[in-house]
């Protein structure tokens, strides 16, 4: 869906997954120690921990990138205007920035669970593991309770979020991200 707003709107696209690795590499163990922890630690092992730890982990990675996040928005060359998705920018981060263009999506559990196990890459990060069908579960419940994490942050800090499910056509929640981040209109961004 991003792609598609981007396109459709002429933003530029920052994925925030594809930028993780990097900013792993580059994490400071002093000011960044969950990322420098998992910059060395398999991925895929990662989700044979405890869920409480997998959440733990997931939530503090988020704060600890969110400003090499920032920082590569900054040293963006002029041009139009930066559509951001991924976990990483939690609405606690946001709210100190622009928050009158964020929005969240979150996925409903079994919405989250159809797609994953669709995509292949989802199957090549757990391919080898002894227990794949106990780690694939321990991402999924990561996952549900980072979502509904994220949900209750955002519904405090009184910013959009909405929760997509099975029954909800792409048509219908781009229209709903278009809405909360203004897109109609792109003249104030510029």
């Amino acid at each position: 869906m991003a792609a598609l707003l981007a396109e459709r709107h002429g933003l530029r696209l920052y994925s925030c997954d594809a930028h993780f690795d990097r900013h792993c590499a580059a994490a400071d163990p002093a000011t960044q120690p969950t990322l420098a922890r998992l910059r060395t630690a398999p991925r895929a092992e990662q989700f044979l921990q405890p869920l409480r730890t997998l959440v733990r982990d997931a939530v503090s990675a988020c704060r600890e990138e969110f400003p090499m996040v920032v920082a590569d928005l900054a040293a963006l060359p002029p041009g139009p205007p930066v559509l951001v998705e991924g976990m990483t920018p939690l609405p606690e981060c946001v709210a100190a920035l622009r928050p009158e263009r964020a929005a969240w999506l979150v996925p409903a559990p079994a919405f989250q669970h159809a797609h994953y196990a669709r995509r292949d890459w989802a199957a090549t990060l757990l391919a080898g593991l002894a227990d794949s069908d106990r780690a694939f579960d321990n991402w999924m419940r990561r996952d549900e309770v980072s979502a509904r994490w994220v949900r209750i942050q955002a519904r405090r800090l009184r910013l959009p979020v909405r929760v997509v499910d099975t029954h909800h056509s792409i048509g219908a929640v781009t229209a709903w991200v278009e809405l909360q981040l203004g897109l109609t209109s792109l003249r104030g961004w510029l």
